[in-house]
């Protein structure tokens, strides 16, 4: 608690010493949209954040793709899961419980207690460390930013990929506000929503909102019971008040709980075997058919949270101080059936508890009228248990493990951009990163024979500079050609799913990655478009693989880095409101991401239903898991009056070519990809009436029109190959009310 403390004292003194300093003219406030006027009429544009200053979209020198709340309901975007449907060469994976986006064929496998991405999540501004917690519903949204390559300067430690930045609405000072909303589709999914925001006094407001969800999901077991219905609960609530016209704040907290576990709800598609026993898919034992499981354990993830935070604002004569303050707290517990018969062999249940505090001081000022600054600094603190972590082996405790990962990590950075010329502007940045991780484990491979073994505390420090440049130049008012230099850093860790003491204790080397991009963007008032190239020199990639162990039950997963990976390609977008009435978007990227070098990959093999153990491969030349070359996605939506109200039809679609999406692995027999999703194309729509005054509406909606169902996990262990695949056809009727 103490260093929570000092970094309160510290957000205040520096507001303080900021009142004090002579004045210089103010920054653009990020509350206040430049040149809003001139704002394009395309449906969904937005300011975006991208340089942590509002910004149009065509002067930002950074591949973005943004979309308002509008716009994401028309593109069908209700979860997290849906941001890659809507974003080229963007996917949300997940290796187990742990969600993983991946922008341009950076992604991340490490899984265990204290794992963070290297793609940053940030809710309001607020950074969402934990792979666990960040795949709800997208409810409340006014906007969803995603920034492609490394954000190193200005977001973090880890940005590698880049970074996912969702906003919720605020409440207003001036109007009470009321949004509500129910849903029922087949699957017996229920959706239930409510918003409501109001003034409560002289420059203070508040708003609310709740959110209930759930379903009888698509996965069933042999025995004929749902084996991974989905239930999750959300309150959203701020208090946001002017303290005077150039301070302010917003008071948040929420609670939210969820219930997935169909990423656990594994069958064995191919061979599977109990020890060296192989078993045949058939009779109830097992089962290989889609959407259809044969456990003697169901599956079970759930993961409670709470996050309160301060956004405080102040608007000096030197210019705009921002501090974000935020304690969260998520515990949670899982249980699976490690080979996925009705066999009593291999169970693991385990519980676990996460604790973060966040704190961020952003200051803004334009020093000159030709010269815009940003600095900042961050302490992020976390704490991460698991303190119980069980195998059962025939019903029978067999081992047991418990495992803490803590994190400290300190950022200081600075990022100016200067108009050098008419219309040429130059930017450069520096962010120093510095953290501390510690690990300890106890664990006991067989507790009827054997003694527990202890991975003593251990530390180590990870330290970067992470540099950024670009160059933009505006041809034209609202159209700008730019180059951008800039480098990403992933902090080390340590391995804290593996039971092994030596591999707990040896640091896990950061990611690094160095990019150059550059592209071109135009805007007008009917449409918006861009078009992008990039280049990345990737090294040391954390890389999670099974590995077997000397008396454990089962191959255990150790965390490692692998060699060099190099990735390229070029993306393009646009939207544009070809009438009042019809407006489309389409977009598409190519993707070539290889590893350059990693000759002694470690992978865990079953062939012909043996467990071959754990065999090296030569990954040299192959793809980056979870990055399809071929990436498209298309929406449009037309509306039409009737009477005085309208009709708003709205469809989309997105296409993937194949790729690994969970592990890189061939056959050694045949030299094929032994893991990898064939390219798919999905689709969704949706008709909705409104009345007039747009208050109240109904509607029809469908997702995954061609009933295409895609693996979201594929992967090995020593029992067999495991699928897991995406939700089947989904379709249901809705109605909203609002004022």
């Amino acid at each position: 608690m103490i260093y929570r403390g000092s970094s309160l004292t510290v957000s205040a003194l520096a507001l303080v010493a900021v009142s004090l300093m002579p004045g210089v003219s103010s920054a653009q406030s990020a509350d206040t949209p430049p040149q809003a006027a001139d704002q394009p009429s395309v449906s969904g544009e937005i300011l975006v954040v991208a340089q942590r200053r509002a910004e149009r979209l065509e002067d930002v020198p950074v591949s973005v793709t943004a979309l308002s709340q509008e716009a994401l309901v028309r593109a069908g975007v209700s979860r997290f899961d849906d941001i890659g449907e809507i974003s080229p060469a963007t996917r949300i994976e997940r290796t187990g419980i742990f969600l993983q986006p991946t922008i341009r064929g950076i992604s991340s496998s490490a899984v265990g207690t204290g794992q963070e991405n290297n793609v940053a999540v940030y809710v309001d501004g607020f950074y969402q460390p934990n792979p666990n917690s960040i795949g709800a519903d997208l409810v409340n949204i006014s906007d969803i930013q995603v920034l492609k390559g490394p954000q190193g300067t200005l977001y973090g430690r880890n940005a590698m990929g880049g970074a996912i930045l969702i906003n919720t609405r605020d409440p207003s000072f001036n109007d009470v506000a009321l949004d509500m909303g129910a849903s029922y589709g087949n699957l017996n999914d229920i959706r239930l929503r409510a918003y409501t925001s109001t003034p409560i006094g002289e420059g203070l407001a508040a708003g609310v909102s709740v959110y209930y969800r759930t379903n009888d999901g698509y996965i069933r077991d042999i025995s004929g019971v749902d084996a991974a219905g989905y239930k999750t609960f959300e309150v959203r609530a701020k208090l946001k008040g002017e303290l005077s016209n150039d301070f302010s704040f917003t008071l948040g907290y929420v609670h939210n709980y969820k219930s997935d576990p169909r990423a656990l709800a594994f069958s064995a598609q191919s061979e599977a075997s109990l020890g060296q026993i192989p078993l045949p898919p058939l009779g109830p034992l097992r089962t290989d058919q889609r959407d259809l499981i044969s456990v003697d354990v169901m599956p079970k993830f759930q993961i409670f949270g709470d996050e309160g935070n301060l956004k405080l604002e102040w608007d000096t004569s030197l210019g705009k101080l921002t501090s974000y303050t935020a304690y969260a707290h998520q515990h949670g517990s899982q249980q699976l059936d490690f080979d996925a018969t009705k066999i009593a062999y291999i169970s693991a249940p385990s519980i676990f508890n996460r604790s973060n505090f966040n704190q961020a001081i952003d200051f803004a000022a334009q020093l000159t009228p030709v010269v815009n600054l940003i600095v900042g600094g961050n302490y992020f603190w976390d704490s991460s248990k698991t303190p119980r972590g069980e195998a059962y082996i025939g019903g029978v405790l067999f081992t047991q493990q418990r495992t803490f990962l803590g994190t400290r990590a300190y950022a200081v950075y600075g990022d100016l951009t200067w108009q050098i010329g008419e219309g040429l502007y130059l930017g450069g940045g520096l962010r120093y990163s510095r953290e501390r991780k510690t690990v300890s484990s106890e664990y006991t491979y067989n507790l009827i024979t054997g003694p527990g073994t202890l991975a003593p505390r251990t530390g180590a420090v990870f330290s970067d500079v992470t540099p950024r440049a670009t160059l933009r130049y505006e041809v034209a008012d609202r159209t700008n050609v730019y180059l951008s230099y800039s480098e990403g850093f992933k902090s080390g860790t340590f391995n804290t799913i593996g039971q092994n003491a030596l591999a707990i204790i040896t640091p896990v080397n950061p990611e690094k990655v160095k990019a150059w991009e550059v592209g071109a963007k135009t805007a007008g008032r009917a449409f918006h478009a861009e078009i992008a190239a990039y280049y990345y020199d990737y090294r040391d990639l954390q890389v999670s693989s099974l590995q077997t162990v000397p008396g454990t039950p089962q191959p255990v997963t150790i965390l490692g880095n692998a060699g060099l990976a190099r990735i390229y390609g070029a993306e393009a977008s646009v939207s544009a409101a070809i009438t009042e009435a019809f407006n489309i978007r389409a977009a598409g990227a190519y993707t070539h991401a290889r590893y350059r070098s990693f000759p002694n990959a470690s992978v865990q093999l079953v062939v012909n239903g043996i467990n071959v153990g754990n065999i090296e491969q030569d990954f040299s030349g192959l793809r980056l898991a979870r990055a399809p070359d071929w990436t498209f996605n298309f929406g449009a939506d037309y509306t039409v009056p009737i009477g005085e109200g309208k009709l708003v039809m709205t469809g989309n679609a997105s296409y993937s070519s194949k790729y690994a999406p969970t592990i890189e692995t061939f056959d050694p027999q045949t030299g094929k990809p032994r893991f990898y999703q064939a390219g798919y194309i999905q689709a969704s729509a949706s008709i909705q009436y409104s009345i007039p005054g747009d208050n109240l509406s109904i509607g029809v909606f469908a997702e995954n029109l061609t009933d295409k169902q895609f693996r979201i996990q594929s992967t090995a262990n020593g029992q067999a190959t495991y699928d897991i695949l995406s939700e089947p056809r989904t379709y249901g009727v809705r109605i909203g009310y609002k004022y």
